[in-house]
C-alpha cells in the first residue's frame, strides 16, 4: 500500500467491458526516492477528488480490492487520507525518553537482507567481528540485470549516506564500492555524491574493476578490493571484509529513516514488450511484474529468477505461481527453445551420460574456474571424470575431490563458455552440493 495524490482525470471513448462503471484517475506517489515520482492510473471506487491524498495498493490486490480477479488493473484506489502525520522514529523515541537505535537495530527492525545473493540478514552481516573493509557490491555482473546500476545513478546519495554511516557504527577503517569502469554515468553519479559527505563522515571511494564475469562474485570482489583471498569455505569476514549489494544499502538508507523493507528493486526483461526496473511490494507476483512491463512477447516462454547464468528457470505455469521475494533481482522472459530452455530439460542420467560418452578431460572447466583461479582446490573436470564412471551418485560422496564440489559459486562459466563439448558442470556440481548437504558432509575450512 502506497500513499497517492490524486491529480487528473481519466476519460475513456473506448475500454473494456469489464471497466464500465469505475472511475479511473490519475495519480502520483507522494513519498518515493526517485528524482520524479511515478505517475499511473489507478481504478476508483470510494470518490477520490483531485487533490486529495489517498492510499493505493497495486497487482493482484488491487484486483481483489475491486471485486474480481479478471479485470485489467494493476492499481486502485482503497481509502481517503483525512489527516496524515509522518514523524521519524528517532524523534519520537526522544519524546519517549528512549535512547536512539543504533543503525543495526534500526536495520534489523526494517528487515533488510542481502538483495545480492542469498539473503543473509543484513544486521548480522554487519555485526561481525573485526571488520576492517566494508565493500558495497555494484558489479552487476549477471548479463541482462540492471537494476544496481539504476540505483547508483538514481540513488547515489543515499547509497553514500548509508554506507559511510554504518562504516562509522561497525568501526570499519574503509569503505570501498566496487564496480565496472564502463559504468562512467554511475561512476560520475557517485563521485558527486561522495563529495557531498560532511568532512567528519568516513572516508567512501570507489573501486573499480575491468569488465569480466564473475567479477560480481563475492569473493572474486574482496580479492579485487583488498587483494585477501577468502580461504576454500570461508566467508570474507574471514579476511576482515562485510561485502553488501548496493541495492541492499539503500535499503538501509530508508530503515534510517524509518522504513521497512517491503519494496523490492528488481530487472524485468527479455522478451517483453518495455523492459525496465520496478520497485514492487514484496508479494507482488511475477505475472504482474510482466505486465508491467508490457507483457511478454512471446508465446512460449520461460522466467528465469534471476540471470541468465546463475539464475533459476521456471515454466509459465511456475512462474503463474511465483512472486517477488526480498532476494529476487531480476526476472528474465525468455523462449522456452532457447538454449537456457533447452539445458534445464536434460535429466541427470542424460548429463552422466553424456560426460561419460563426451567428457575429454581438456581441463578448460577447472582452468576458467574462478574459485581455482583464486587458489581453491575445486577442479571440475576430475568431478565430471568420477561422475560419469559412477551408477550411484552416493558412492562418490566419500571421494575427496567429490567432496570439493561444495566449493562451486554456481557462476556457469564452466558450462556457458569453457566446455567445448556442451556439458553441463555446474548442474552436475549443484547436484552433489545438495547430495552433500543431506548427508551432513561439510567442506573443512
Amino acid at each position: 500500500m502506497i500513499i497517492c495524490q490524486v491529480i487528473g482525470h481519466v476519460w475513456a471513448t473506448k475500454k473494456e467491458e469489464a471497466l464500465e462503471g469505475i472511475k479511473l484517475m490519475v495519480v502520483r506517489e507522494t513519498r518515493t526516492n526517485q528524482k520524479e515520482p511515478s505517475v499511473f492510473v489507478a481504478a476508483d471506487r470510494v470518490g477520490a477528488g483531485i487533490g486529495e491524498d489517498v492510499l493505493v495498493v497495486s497487482g493482484s490486490t488491487a484486483r481483489r480490492a475491486l471485486g474480481r480477479d479478471d479485470l485489467p488493473v494493476d492499481s486502485a484506489i482503497v481509502g481517503i487520507i483525512d489527516t496524515m502525520e509522518v514523524e521519524k522514529e528517532a524523534a519520537q523515541q526522544k519524546k519517549r525518553g528512549e535512547r536512539a537505535m543504533s543503525i543495526l537495530e534500526q536495520i534489523r527492525d526494517a528487515g533488510i537482507v542481502g538483495c545480492g545473493g542469498a539473503g543473509f540478514p543484513t544486521h548480522a552481516k554487519l555485526s561481525g567481528k573485526g571488520i576492517r573493509w566494508l565493500i558495497l557490491n555494484g558489479a552487476e555482473c549477471e548479463p541482462l540485470l540492471g537494476t544496481d546500476r539504476w540505483l547508483m545513478r538514481e540513488r547515489p546519495g543515499d547509497i553514500v549516506t548509508a554506507a559511510a554511516a554504518v562504516t562509522k557504527e561497525i568501526g570499519a577503517q574503509e569503505c570501498v564500492i566496487g564496480l565496472k569502469k564502463a559504468y562512467t554515468r554511475e561512476i560520475a553519479a557517485l563521485e558527486a555524491a561522495i563529495k557531498k559527505l560532511p568532512r567528519t563522515a568516513p572516508v567512501v571511494r570507489l573501486h573499480t574493476m575491468d569488465s569480466f564475469y564473475p567479477a560480481g562474485d563475492e569473493q572474486v570482489l574482496v580479492y579485487e578490493v583488498t587483494g585477501q583471498v577468502v580461504p576454500p569455505a570461508g566467508i570474507p569476514l574471514d579476511v576482515g571484509a562485510a561485502v553488501n549489494n548496493v541495492a541492499t544499502m539503500a535499503a538501509v538508507h530508508d530503515a534510517m529513516e524509518g522504513r521497512p523493507f517491503t519494496r523490492k528493486y528488481l530487472t524485468v526483461t527479455g522478451e517483453v514488450a518495455d523492459p525496465k526496473v520496478l520497485c514492487v511490494p514484496v508479494g507482488t507476483s511475477y505475472l504482474d511484474c510482466i505486465r508491467l512491463a508490457g507483457g511478454a512477447t512471446v508465446e512460449d516462454w520461460i522466467a528465469v529468477n534471476g540471470g541468465p547464468m546463475m539464475g533459476k528457470p521456471m515454466t509459465m505455469a511456475e512462474a503463474a505461481g511465483a512472486v517477488v521475494t526480498k532476494t529476487t533481482s531480476g526476472i528474465l522472459i525468455l523462449r522456452s527453445d532457447g538454449a537456457i530452455g533447452r539445458a534445464r530439460k536434460i535429466s541427470l542420467e542424460h548429463m552422466k551420460n553424456r560426460a561419460a560418452a563426451s567428457c575429454i578431460q581438456c581441463s578448460y572447466c577447472t582452468e576458467l574456474c574462478p574459485r581455482h583461479l583464486l587458489g581453491h582446490p575445486l577442479e571440475p573436470h576430475k568431478i565430471m571424470r568420477k561422475m560419469a564412471i559412477s551408477p550411484d551418485i552416493t558412492q562418490l560422496l566419500d571421494d575427496p575431490d567429490v567432496r570439493k564440489a561444495a566449493l562451486c559459486c554456481q557462476c556457469g562459466v564452466c558450462e556457458s563458455y569453457a566446455c567445448p563439448m556442451g556439458l553441463q558442470p555446474r548442474r552436475v556440481n549443484a547436484l552433489l552440493k545438495d547430495t552433500l548437504g543431506k548427508a551432513g558432509v561439510r567442506y573443512p575450512k
